[in-house]
């Protein structure tokens, strides 16, 4: 009997909000049984639940194909993870209604400290530099990083974590046959494809992105970590929200400064404000868990900031001696974007100075 297949189908009748149930059916019944059993047997056992959901359940069941569908779970190595089983992640059971099911595809590595991280999908150029560094940074020290594939902050998490040669969770707001936004498919794959990387959900197979399933997703990506960080968040970013579910939940929150002229950095000012860690490299997060990066003071000119395409043009007209910002725009013929950008990640590195109305220098070592 292909038992998986069984409760996938139970559960894509069911729907996102009765996985409970879906639960319950397995402890009380064996799958072959509710695979077979009449109309009238889950008209009688479960009265609560109205009777059109059992007979989408009995539309659903007639249609589908339990060796196809076993077939298709076991070669993307998709495991069902019941709340109870050993699998199930303990650091969800602290969670109020915690998710009764999940699917995971990849594996799961609950012994290493799990940090999220989100921030805005429509990031800055600074924004996703700092995610994918510190990402990196973390996953270098053995850390899961946890977010939520989304586009912007989320997908340079991942990359960072990939880079870093770590483990990643990707979690979803749909099913996990689904992913949104599409561009992200390479990366899906990338992440379920990697030693410890997993991509999980709590919605059954086919579940489409919909508004009010991201919070839900959120409550998971809040509830796997032990710490939080908000890179770049926006004054009402859904990413303040994520924080919040992380701090209701004793987690760890953090918060990477940004300038203070950028609307997309309101949240993460006010975060910091509010009493939230002020993040400018890993060190700032592992001290918190007892942890040290190996991205010491001697590394900083190994840092992703160093190493970027436009930093040794910067550095080089840069002098002990301050110049402004107009000096530099004029100097180096760079979009002022990119050249705010780099410089906020060359002062994050410690490498550069800013002072008072807009002038920069470089920092002596």
């Amino acid at each position: 009997m292909y038992d998986r297949s069984v409760w996938t189908v139970v559960h894509q009748a069911l729907g996102e909000y009765r996985s409970q149930t879906v639960a319950d059916l397995r402890d009380q019944w064996p799958a072959e049984t509710v695979w077979q059993a009449p109309l009238s047997f889950f008209k009688e056992h479960y009265p609560d639940i109205p009777a059109q959901i059992w007979e989408k359940y009995f539309t659903i069941r007639q249609k589908a194909d339990l060796s196809l569908r076993a077939q298709w779970l076991q070669e993307r190595d998709i495991q069902l993870i019941f709340r109870g089983d050993a699998e199930y992640p303990v650091a969800l059971e602290g969670l109020y209604d915690p998710p009764a099911l999940l699917y995971c595809r990849g594996r799961l590595a609950p012994e290493k400290l799990h940090l999220a991280m989100v921030g805005s999908r429509k990031a800055t150029y600074y924004g996703k530099e700092v995610a994918e560094r510190l990402a990196a940074e973390l996953s270098i020290e053995n850390c899961v990083v946890v977010s939520g594939l989304a586009r912007g902050i989320d997908a340079k998490a991942h990359e960072g974590a990939l880079e870093g040669g770590g483990g990643t969770i990707g979690v979803l707001g749909t099913g996990i046959d689904r992913v949104y936004p599409r561009e992200n498919l390479p990366l899906y794959k990338r992440v379920a494809a990697h030693q410890t990387g997993a991509i999980i959900t709590s919605f059954p197979l086919g579940a489409e992105p919909k508004p009010h399933h991201f919070p839900r997703r959120n409550r998971i990506i809040a509830g796997l970590c032990e710490g939080l960080v908000v890179v770049e968040a926006a004054a009402k970013s859904g990413a303040l929200i994520t924080a919040n579910l992380a701090l209701d939940n004793g987690r760890d929150v953090f918060a990477v400064p940004g300038m203070i002229t950028s609307p997309q950095s309101e949240g993460c000012l006010r975060l910091i404000k509010d009493g939230a860690k002020m993040v400018c490299d890993a060190n700032d997060i592992l001290e918190e868990y007892g942890q040290r990066s190996l991205f010491d003071e001697e590394d900083k000119a190994k840092a992703p900031a160093a190493n970027h395409p436009q930093a040794a043009p910067i550095m080089g007209a840069l002098s002990a001696v301050p110049v402004s910002l107009e000096y530099l725009l004029e100097e180096l013929e760079m979009p002022v974007e990119e050249l705010t950008a780099t410089l906020s990640l060359l002062m994050i590195e410690g490498l550069v100075d800013e002072l008072p109305g807009r002038q920069y220098k470089k920092r002596s070592m």
